[in-house]
């Protein structure tokens, strides 16, 4: 009897260990911060705007401006910009003037994917609590009216506030300009226009877009208060330096 017990103890432990390893591991980041660290999007963002807003009437107005733009070359900038396919950082090739990717430039890369995972936490806990109806979902708009129809079966059930890619592309922005400041303002300019490309594909809202940039803003700022980012970060910058300084 007392071998059976011992052998139910041990495997009771065991089972424990297990559990309690793998919840602390889907509890940890692959970031910088821990999850109690990332500012939490719901204390410091405002809601959605209300239907009867002016706020609201603008996103309205906006919106159906810029289906106007469909079919000419910003709205295909915007399609390829939508385009999940092509590697998060090959967005500031052409601003940044280098290529941003695991063997070009490892430890620069390395900064932003973990900065990036960081940002993630934020940014669902407000699309989870307020679940925003995308625009093409509100006015009930016909398959295929935004610039990646493939994608809006899946967009239609998930929330349009903020724009992820919004805060991913501000974020880029604003670390990639302290990185390579004497480029500061076309990268800047590239992130905002990222950012819209989603306002003209019909799939968000234009204060989806603002407000995400508020978000990527405090997420940079509690990062840059952070020794391992800010060890990292300097890295990045002798990285890039010395890249831009080697002979083509």
């Amino acid at each position: 009897m007392d071998a059976i017990m011992k052998s139910i103890v041990t495997l009771a432990l065991t089972f424990l260990a297990v559990f309690c390893l793998n919840s602390a591991q889907a509890a940890s980041s692959n970031g910088f911060l821990e999850e109690s660290q990332v500012p939490n999007s719901l204390n410091f963002l405002p809601p959605p705007p209300a239907d009867d807003s002016p706020d609201f009437a603008r996103d309205i107005n906006v919106y159906w401006q810029t289906r106007t733009k469909r079919d000419d070359d910003r709205w295909l900038h915007a399609s390829e910009d939508a385009d999940i396919n092509k590697n998060w950082n090959s967005i500031f090739k052409d601003s940044f003037g280098l290529v941003l990717d695991k063997k070009n430039t490892p430890i620069t890369y390395e900064l932003l994917e973990k900065a990036s995972d960081d940002v993630e936490v934020s940014i669902n806990q407000a699309k989870d609590k307020f679940q925003r109806v995308r625009p093409f979902v509100y006015f009930n708009q016909p398959f295929g009216t935004t610039c990646l129809p493939a994608e809006e079966a899946t967009l239609k059930n998930n929330g349009s506030y903020p724009s992820g890619h919004s805060v991913y592309s501000w974020l880029m922005a604003l670390i990639l300009a302290e990185i390579s400041p004497e480029r500061q303002e076309a990268i800047l300019a590239r992130g905002l226009d990222y950012g819209f490309s989603r306002v003209i594909c019909g799939v968000h809202w234009i204060s989806d877009i603002e407000v995400g940039r508020y978000l990527a803003s405090a997420v940079n700022a509690r990062l840059h208060a952070d020794p391992k980012f800010m060890e990292l970060l300097a890295k990045a910058k002798a990285e890039i330096t010395a890249l831009r300084a080697s002979p083509k």
